[in-house]
């Protein structure tokens, strides 16, 4: 098994405080280009597995991404912490297809971990870092549910790094790095993440959260379908109490999940809100309801930010008129002046005249 250049390369050329002032050591990057993400914000999607990585994770915002020309190079991105000094490097490649369709794959998981640590090593070395064997932790098994899809393998360990000269202890600040495997369809994602020793507990909390969503990531695609149910069964009977509940999760799922982000009309129905609240208490939350679940269909579906806005406030007539018919109170100027957007195709530009929306994809 070669070394990943690309991988040396993002896993310690971008983590600052592991660099000394030696970076003529360092391997040189492969031949390629960097990424460049949406202005809207929206996940990066990985071309081979359709993953989308959130351009942030936690408190860690996604900085740079290169790919490689050489396929198997693979991609590399960064997430940084900048305010706790914490880098996040992952890299993509393909995976054997022999590989891929073992009967047993942790072992596979395994081995790639054990190479992604003897690379480190080896660069730690050239940049005066020793590896502290007595912190070397064990390899930690695991298994991500992908809910129909199966069960894909995930393998973690922790290693510690120091200077290794005693002198130089100072501009060479100890580190611990955390690995993980995942493989996933065709293809593995390799993770690296560095920090300061001297974080400690707070360092840990930042680190198991990046790594549960990391998982997340992986996780969440698998129940995509389910949720796209949710959203066609939820129109049938808007106003039912199952279809409340269904709206509900969908929303809860969103709010947990970092890849189902759900585009919000932040201030623009604030006061059809409030109208609805006045005359008839409770009108406003099936409305929100109904926008979430149609802007959260089209999110699903990775349709435009304007077709998201435009099926939300598409919905959220379609209720509004519903509950006009079975409560005479029901009353909204403002959903009364969305409606007629709606039906002259111009909800996603009323909408966004009215709140703080990125305006292009």
């Amino acid at each position: 098994m070669r070394p990943h250049a690309l991988h040396l390369a993002a896993t310690l050329c971008l983590a600052a405080s592991f660099v000394s002032a030696q970076q003529n050591n360092l391997p040189s990057r492969p031949d390629g280009e960097f990424l460049k993400f949406s202005e809207d914000g929206s996940p990066w999607k990985h071309p081979d597995t359709d993953l989308r990585f959130p351009q942030a994770l936690g408190e860690f915002q996604l900085v740079q991404g290169f790919q490689a020309k050489d396929k198997e190079g693979g991609i590399a991105l960064t997430y940084a912490h900048k305010a706790a000094d914490m880098k996040a490097d992952m890299l993509l490649t393909p995976c054997p297809k022999e590989t891929a369709i073992s009967v047993d794959i942790m072992p596979h998981a395994e081995e790639q971990l054990r190479q992604m640590a003897r690379e480190l090593r080896q660069l730690a070395g050239s940049q005066g870092y020793t590896e502290v064997e007595d912190k070397r932790g064990k390899i930690e098994r695991g298994k991500i549910d992908l809910w129909e899809l199966g069960i894909v393998p995930i393998a973690q360990a922790k290693m510690e790094f120091t200077a290794s000269d005693p002198a130089k202890a100072e501009s060479h600040p100890a580190l611990s790095q955390w690995l993980s495997v995942i493989l996933y369809q065709d293809s593995w994602i390799q993770t690296s993440l560095l920090m300061p020793v001297s974080k400690g507990e707070e360092g840990e909390k930042l680190r198991e959260q990046f790594m549960r969503m990391l998982v997340q990531v992986v996780r969440d695609p698998s129940l995509y379908g389910e949720l796209i149910k949710i959203c066609e069964s939820y129109v049938k009977d808007p106003l039912s109490d199952e279809s409340r509940l269904r709206a509900d999760s969908l929303w809860k799922f969103s709010q947990e999940s970092p890849v189902l982000e759900i585009t919000l009309p932040g201030e623009a129905l604030t006061r059809a809100l409030n109208e609805l609240a006045t005359y008839a208490p409770g009108a406003e939350q099936d409305a929100l309801r109904a926008y979430l679940v149609g802007s959260g269909h089209k999110t699903l579906l990775e349709e435009s930010i304007d077709s998201r806005l435009a099926e939300g406030a598409r919905l959220m007539t379609v209720v509004y008129d519903l509950l006009k018919k079975k409560d005479s109170k029901v009353k909204s100027p403002m959903l009364d002046e969305l409606s007629q957007a709606v039906a002259d195709n111009k909800a996603a530009d009323w909408m966004r005249r009215r709140m703080n929306a990125p305006q292009t994809e």
